[in-house]
C-alpha cells in the first residue's frame, strides 16, 4: 500500500516563535522555485532569522537540531515541506530487518537521528562527515539523542589516510579538492571503516552516500563492503546530463537501480531514457537506490513494484 505521507510527525523548539512564522511564510511565497527562491529570501531577512538553534523533537523523543538561518534544512519548519520522503519509505521498508546505516556525507546527521531511533528500529548508525563546521552540528545532534548512532570527521575515499583539501561555500556545496583550500580533512575508506567498528562480514547494511560528486571514488573503497548485503542510497544531481554515478554502479557494480517516488511507488530503471525522465530539473538532486539482483532487498523491493 503506498503511504501518502511518510515523514514521522514533530513539534518545534524555538525561542524566537515570530523567526517560525517568517521562515513559514518565505517558504509559502516560493515554493515551487526548487528552492533557489527561498535561499535568495532568507539572505534577505538577517534581522528576523539569526543562527539560534530550531530543534525538532519526533514522537519518539529524538531530536534533530539546526541554525534556523540555513536555508537548507530551515525549510523542515514549514508544514508544507517534507524532507525527501522517498527515503523515509525506504527506511519504513526494511524497519524489521536487521540491518546497519552507514550515513556517508552525513551533514548534521538528519538520517542517522532518524535510523537509530524507535520509529525506524534502532538500527546501529555510523555517521560520517568531512567538514569541521558541519560535524559540529552533527556532534550536538549526537549528545542530543543520548549518543545512539557512532560519528566520525572524515572524508570518504578510495585511499585511507589521505590529507585533502575540503573547498569553502555553504554545507551542501562542499567537496573534496586537491588545491588549496581553507580546510583540510583525513580520508578513510569505507571497507576501513567497517574494520574499524567490527562490522560482521554477514550485516546487511544500507548505505546513504551524498558525498558531492565524489560518489564513484568513495565506491572504489568499498570492495570488500559490496560484496554483503548492501542497499545503496545516493544521489544522481540533476545537474549530470551523463548520470555518472548510475553509470558506475550499472558498469562497474552490475547492480539493479530503481528510483523511489515522493507516493512510495517503486521505479525500476533500465536506460538511460528513464533517468533523463526523471531528472527533469538541474537544480535538484535525484535519489535513487541500488542493490545486487539477488540480494534480500531486491527480492522486497520486487515485492512492492
Amino acid at each position: 500500500m503506498l503511504e501518502k505521507s511518510p515523514f514521522p510527525d514533530f513539534s518545534i523548539k524555538t525561542e524566537n516563535p515570530r523567526a517560525i512564522s517568517v521562515v513559514r511564510a518565505l517558504y509559502a511565497l516560493t515554493e515551487g522555485t526548487f528552492g533557489r527562491g527561498y535561499r535568495f529570501a532568507m539572505r534577505r531577512t538577517n534581522r528576523f532569522v539569526n543562527d539560534e538553534e530550531v530543534r525538532l523533537i519526533f514522537e519518539d523523543g529524538s531530536q534533530y537540531s539546526f541554525p534556523l538561518s540555513d536555508p537548507y534544512w530551515s525549510r523542515l519548519v514549514s508544514p508544507r515541506f517534507q524532507y525527501e520522503p522517498e527515503i523515509v519509505h525506504v527506511m519504513k521498508w526494511f524497519k524489521d530487518l536487521e540491518y546497519t546505516f552507514i550515513d556517508a556525507g552525513a551533514n548534521f546527521g538528519f538520517w542517522s537521528v532518524l535510523a537509530s531511533s524507535p520509529a525506524f528500529g534502532n538500527k546501529r548508525a555510523i555517521a560520517i562527515e568531512a567538514s569541521a563546521d558541519t560535524f559540529a552540528v552533527l556532534d550536538r545532534n549526537c549528545v542530543l539523542n543520548a549518543h545512539r548512532f557512532e560519528i566520525r570527521q572524515n572524508a570518504v575515499f578510495d585511499k585511507d589516510g589521505v590529507e585533502l583539501g575540503f573547498s569553502a561555500g555553504h554545507h551542501t556545496e562542499r567537496h573534496l579538492t586537491t588545491d588549496e583550500a581553507p580546510e583540510a580533512v583525513r580520508t578513510i575508506t569505507l571497507d576501513s571503516l567497517a574494520t574499524d567498528i567490527n562490522l560482521a562480514g554477514d550485516t546487511p547494511m544500507i548505505i546513504k552516500l551524498d558525498v558531492e560528486g565524489a560518489e564513484a571514488t568513495a565506491l572504489a573503497g568499498a570492495q570488500r563492503l559490496l560484496k554483503g548485503e548492501v542497499l545503496l542510497v545516493y544521489e544522481d544531481h540533476g545537474n549530470d546530463p551523463t548520470h555518472t554515478i548510475t553509470h558506475h554502479i550499472w558498469n562497474e557494480l552490475g547492480w539493479t537501480v530503481s528510483y523511489v517516488d515522493r507516493m512510495g511507488r517503486v521505479i525500476q530503471i533500465h536506460d538511460v531514457s528513464e533517468l533523463n525522465a526523471l531528472k527533469v530539473s538541474k537544480y535538484i538532486g535525484y535519489n535513487f537506490i541500488a542493490t545486487r539482483a539477488d540480494s534480500t532487498f531486491e527480492k522486497r523491493l520486487a515485492s512492492l513494484i
